[in-house]
């Protein structure tokens, strides 16, 4: 009898829960939605039912429209869990559409899943969208990853573009605590000399254990030419 009791309150407590990823799915379906408004308050009612819609909102990612799987992208993001993770680091690198990729870097840049910032060192490499490139370097500092620093470098020293040098040079002014602006030799040969004193500081802070001296600060002067 006891045990029949206890089944009963389980099953009672569990209907709340089945029933608000039953609401959630079709708020999921209503992402996809032509009409703006209703898209507007599914949005908001996900993120009002919280992590309980994350594994409708798995499935929003695959939808067949752009914008029902952004917005599932950007409700993931808002609600801050990290289910879902491996679908958008794929989404990161393979999705078709620029304005989800975005997204999808801004999500990842709140929720912050291991090793997402290799990934996005990486994604620097092959990406050719102007607009996700940004989304990649503006959210890069939010990993604290000190070995990202590199890849930013390398990307800012091989683009042309005045624009996304200028973001990779404040990406590496937030990572690093020094600023060279945009003179990318100075940062290269700051890098140069103390990039591995800098290494082993931010690995033996993440690590507890006592720093080393700490690194040169910005102002480095380069020997004047003749």
């Amino acid at each position: 009898m006891l045990a029949l009791t206890l089944s009963l309150i389980l099953l009672q407590e569990s209907r709340p829960a089945e029933d608000l990823l039953a609401e959630a799915q079709k708020q999921v379906e209503t992402l996809s939605s032509p009409d703006a408004d209703a898209r507007g308050k599914a949005v908001d009612r996900l993120i009002e039912i919280g992590k309980g819609a994350a594994p409708a909102l798995r499935a929003g990612l695959a939808a067949k429209d752009d914008e029902g799987r952004r917005l599932a992208v950007f409700v993931l993001g808002e609600i801050g869990t990290q289910e879902g993770s491996a679908d958008l680091k794929r989404m990161l690198a393979g999705d078709s559409a620029e304005r989800v990729r975005v997204e999808v870097a801004y999500a990842l840049g709140k929720t912050k899943p291991k090793g997402i910032a290799t990934s996005f060192a990486e994604q620097l490499r092959y990406e050719s969208s102007v607009k996700v490139l940004r989304a990649l370097l503006v959210n890069l500092p939010n990993f604290r990853d000190p070995d990202t620093v590199e890849p930013v470098l390398a990307f800012a020293e091989e683009r042309e573009s005045d624009y996304l040098r200028r973001i990779a040079a404040r990406t590496l002014q937030e990572l690093t605590g020094q600023m060279f602006r945009t003179d990318f030799a100075a940062w290269r040969e700051w890098w140069t000399k103390y990039g591995e004193k800098f290494l082993e500081k931010a690995r033996a802070t993440a690590a507890g254990k006592p720093a080393p001296p700490p690194v040169p600060p910005r102002g480095i002067k380069r020997a004047s030419k003749g």
